[in-house]
């Protein structure tokens, strides 16, 4: 029999009510090994970084956010986001790309369909981005490239297209992967940089088979930070952090652009370094503490429940 687990989770970014608790990505993972009950006076408390409704209840806090902000240690007793931090069990370094499960397999299997993405090339470069109010270099990088070549702008902000690609609130992927693959490139900065900060936008422009144009995370490619051990190969994206001005990076972008060659070699190459022996460190390292017994984990950690769940799961797992 599942033990029962009293929940509930606030401040997120949908609407508070119990069938979105159900829905909810991580109620999901923990309904594998636990009864979990929505309840208004919960053992457990999950909540994000839209609001302060957390501050009302006196239960264990575990935060989680997909947003460039930090865990506040005076309020949560267990935090799960960006931050490379030695904490115990009390942390979890989970970048939001992690749980783009499919996008991610995508992604890591990207440079076996290399010619079939080069032969759906039309358009030059496209552009997605809702938010108005991240870091003033987006705007001058999106500029700077449309001084070369115009950039296809499809979300909300800055758009030049004339209608909007998708809704940000509801299955933004679905549209964005129909409208992507006609693109060379996808320019695809976070909201942010900040180390370990690695959102779905460089995830979903590989899935999607186009050459990133990335700017956020400087680390990307640094072993030593290996996000989650996924370490992104340097030559299978255009690196903004690379260049000391626009000028050069500008150069870059156009050398790759008018040699089809160099092109098609970039989506050769995979997405990731050494991706096979990534995931069986980390397969191996996941269920190393605990008894993994009816929780198993094949050759395939893109299956259903993948290994960005497995790490939710095992984290909760531990203090519950």
């Amino acid at each position: 029999m599942k033990k029962a687990i009293a929940m509930r989770i606030v401040d997120w970014d949908d609407e508070e009510n119990e069938e979105n608790f159900y829905k909810n990505y991580f109620v999901k993972i923990l309904s594998k090994k636990y009864h979990i009950n929505y309840s208004d006076k919960p053992d457990f408390l999950l909540y994000g970084s839209f609001g302060k409704k957390h501050l009302q209840y006196e239960c264990v806090r575990i935060f989680y956010t997909g947003e460039n902000v930090r865990t506040d240690w005076n309020i949560a007793d267990y935090g799960i986001d960006f931050d490379f931090l030695e904490f115990g069990d009390r942390h979890l370094h989970l970048p939001l790309f992690m749980l783009y499960t499919r996008d991610l397999l995508l992604a890591a299997t990207k440079h076996s369909r290399a010619q079939q993405f080069m032969e759906s090339k039309q358009k030059f470069c496209s552009f997605l981005a809702s938010n108005p109010h991240g870091d003033p270099y987006r705007e001058q990088l999106f500029k700077a490239i449309c001084q070369y070549k115009k950039v296809d702008s499809g979300g909300q902000w800055l758009n030049n297209i004339g209608f909007c690609i998708g809704d940000r609130y509801s299955d933004f992927s679905s549209p964005k992967a129909e409208w992507l693959p006609a693109y060379k490139f996808n320019l695809c900065p976070e909201n942010s940089s900040y180390l370990g900060y690695v959102t779905e936008k460089i995830i979903q422009s590989y899935a999607n088979g186009c050459v990133p144009i990335y700017w956020g995370d400087w680390s990307l490619c640094d072993k030593q930070y290996a996000t989650n051990r996924f370490v992104f190969n340097p030559r299978a994206f255009i690196n903004a952090h690379d260049f000391e001005n626009f000028a050069d990076l500008l150069e870059e972008i156009k050398r790759i652009d008018n040699d089809d060659n160099a092109y098609f070699a970039m989506l050769k190459e995979p997405a990731f370094l050494d991706l096979e022996q990534t995931l069986k460190n980390s397969q191996q390292d996941t269920f190393t503490n605990i008894d993994n017994s009816d929780f198993s984990l094949d050759d395939d950690m893109f299956s259903e429940f993948s290994n960005s769940d497995i790490y939710i799961y095992i984290y909760i797992y531990i203090y519950i």
